[in-house]
């Protein structure tokens, strides 16, 4: 029997490629816990990359709510919470 997949982990690979994608990384060793920072990412990155998740999952993100010290996780998080509401 395969594995179950849980909504979560769905975001969190469908996170991980876009953030592959828009930061040309190439390695593919992003964590949970793997911070923007940890990818190089700056603020102009990070801009970005709201306009892109919000693109990607249909939701709407506040100013200042992603940062360079947010981790993937964290991001995860608040996207499973704007998808909620």
């Amino acid at each position: 029997m395969a594995p179950v997949i849980t909504a979560n982990e769905k975001i969190e690979q469908r996170l991980k490629d876009l953030l592959e994608f828009e930061l040309s990384l190439k390695d593919g060793n992003i964590s949970a816990s793997s911070t923007l920072a940890d990818m190089d990412a700056d603020s102009l990155d990070v801009a970005s990359l709201v306009g892109a998740i919000e693109d990607e999952f249909d939701i709407e993100i506040k100013d200042e709510t992603i940062g360079t010290s947010s981790s993937v996780k964290e991001i995860v998080d608040l996207i499973m919470s704007e998808i909620g509401k």
